[in-house]
């Protein structure tokens, strides 16, 4: 079980990392699709609540991007 909570970790991080990496770019009013084969990390990203501080932290990041553009999540 636990190397499912790594992948799904590295999953997250990885949607942080890019997002991250378009906002130091200071991209703005684009269209963006981010890609993920997670099902269960697009999940988590999209609940309203968590305990991980990883995703709250990607969420708040995703929320920053999508201020300026048009992010998709698939």
């Amino acid at each position: 079980m636990r190397s499912l909570s790594i992948v799904f970790q590295a999953e997250v991080m990885a949607i942080l990392m890019h997002t991250e990496f378009l906002l130091s770019k200071k991209v703005t009013r684009r269209r963006t699709c981010i890609c993920c084969d997670s099902r269960a990390a697009i999940a988590a990203l999209a609940k309203t609540t968590t305990k991980s501080a990883l995703v709250w932290k990607s969420t708040q990041v995703l929320e920053k991007l999508s201020g300026s553009n048009k992010v998709t999540l698939v």
